[in-house]
């Protein structure tokens, strides 16, 4: 599909090209919760569940280059894909025209989407610049999360906030993924394009209460991002008259030596319940 928007496609070719993304599988990444903890008989804290959020599509440039960046073994309890990676994300750049993967470049010099060259779709599309994605790509990449997290409690979960175009949501509601949500709004999407509520994650340290207690009522897990976030959370399951089940997202106080911006669980960081304050907090609600 095509889209001059991010919302609704406005052409579509009986081709699966809907979707580009360049996703690597990486490592589940655990939100920490107290299995039996008692918070408040409004609050649950669920047992551990690991939470794979699917990063943002890129330009097929970027996305190629980054086909070559194979994750070790080591960083998936079960890596089912790494036998065969021919239908994942870690195709070549270069492949055969008309009869390759996603975004490539044929042996004649062409850019190819799925089995169509770019420039064909080009010439079809009334307004430009228009947005094209490959359906049989994100469809890859999904199996290979999948299949590499295959036996665990888990939940794949896409972040709606790097492409919300709803087609492509639709598409990975039916592959049976979960979804990521930093709004209230998200969370209104989702359900329209057919998530189940219950496999989906709301995260951020803002959170609204008015979107707190549509997620209560939606029956959301809800990542708690800081100790006043607990309170609110709180305060929305208790309005709602529902109980909520919560995620803690537990800030370590570890320096990955990395860029200050992407330091995040620093604890000067605004992300995470510092671990110097996590039974303080479990014990107050």
């Amino acid at each position: 599909c095509c889209s001059t928007s991010t919302s609704e496609p406005s052409c579509c070719w009986p081709v699966s090209a809907m979707v580009l993304s360049s996703l690597q599988p990486r490592a589940p990444v655990a939100s920490t919760a107290r299995r039996d903890a008692s918070v408040a008989t409004c609050l649950r804290v669920v047992r551990p569940v690991s939470i794979v959020s699917l990063p943002q599509a890129q330009p097929a440039h970027i996305a190629q280059a980054a086909a070559g960046i194979i994750v070790p073994r080591h960083c998936l309890r079960h890596a089912a894909v790494a036998e065969n990676m021919s239908g994942s994300a870690f195709s070549q750049l270069g492949q055969p025209a008309g009869k390759g993967l996603g975004f490539y470049t044929g042996e004649d010099g062409y850019m190819y989407c799925d089995n169509l060259r770019v420039d064909d779709i080009r010439q079809q599309v009334p307004e430009s610049p228009f947005y094209l994605y490959s359906q049989d790509r994100i469809t890859a990449n999904f199996t290979a999360y999948k299949q590499a997290l295959e036996g665990l409690d888990s939940i794949i979960g896409y972040a709606v906030k790097a492409n919300n175009n709803f087609k492509i949501m639709q598409h990975l509601c039916k592959l049976g993924s979960g979804a990521v949500l930093v709004s209230g709004n998200e969370l209104r999407l989702a359900v329209k394009a057919g998530f189940d509520p219950t496999r989906t994650i709301l995260n951020g340290n803002g959170k609204l209460p008015s979107e707190l207690e549509l997620a209560v009522k939606h029956g959301v897990l809800v990542n708690v991002d800081s100790e006043f976030d607990f309170q609110n959370i709180a305060a929305a399951a208790k309005k709602v008259g529902k109980p909520v089940k919560v995620l803690l997202r537990i800030n370590p106080d570890v320096d990955p030596q990395v860029h200050p911006y992407i330091s995040t669980g620093l604890a000067s960081s605004k992300f995470g319940i510092r671990n110097s304050h996590l039974q303080v907090s479990l014990t107050r609600h």
